[in-house]
């Protein structure tokens, strides 16, 4: 299997996270939506709270959360982990932590390059990804929101690459580019004299 196909493959069956107690879901397009409608932030720790009870939701019941009053249960575990926070600081930094990689891992994306028929458009990301899942690749509306958002960037890239707007970088193509570097630098020698 290439590097990319691996890559892609990853995107398809993320792994399975538990923070502060809750299995999240795939951070779907709906997710990522929500989160940026509620303007949360990583870096205010009540907001990150919110946000993982958020994304332990499927995102239809989330917006459902999110735009009323939270729940009794969801009140309770909110002030709970953040009592917990002052009793045990080092677990709630780690949680934290976790909480970070669950975003990276969600908004993977393959290494690009721009190709010459590359247009800048000044439409935001999340509408560029959804209005191509929905226009070009064929997804719903439903389809579109509900799929993790690394799996849409991947098949947007790919459908950009079809139609000659990037290309996919490789491995192979970043250690040619090395070389080429290394050689045009006059650190390596095209005889094999180093």
């Amino acid at each position: 299997m290439t590097d990319l196909t691996q890559q892609y493959a990853e995107t398809l069956w993320p792994g399975q996270w538990r923070i502060f107690g809750l299995g999240l879901r795939p951070l779907s397009l709906g997710h990522a939506l929500l989160l940026r409608r509620l303007n949360l932030s990583d870096e205010d720790y009540n907001e990150m709270l919110q946000a993982i009870w958020l994304c332990h939701h499927d995102w239809r019941d989330a917006a459902r959360i999110a735009f009323r009053p939270l729940s009794m249960r969801g009140r309770l575990w909110v002030y709970r982990h953040l009592i917990w926070t002052y009793l045990k600081p080092d677990e709630a930094l780690a949680e934290g932590v976790a909480w970070n990689h669950y975003l990276t891992e969600s908004w993977s994306i393959p290494k690009l390059r721009s190709t010459e028929r590359h247009n800048e458009s000044k439409a935001p990301d999340l509408l560029q990804i959804k209005v191509t899942l929905q226009a070009e690749l064929g997804y719903s509306h439903q389809e579109a929101m509900d799929l993790p958002v690394s799996q849409a960037i991947w098949e947007c890239a790919a459908h950009s690459e079809r139609n000659g707007g990037c290309a996919f970088v490789t491995e192979y193509d970043e250690t040619l580019e090395s070389l080429a570097e290394r050689m045009k630098s006059g650190d390596l020698m095209p005889n094999g004299d180093n």
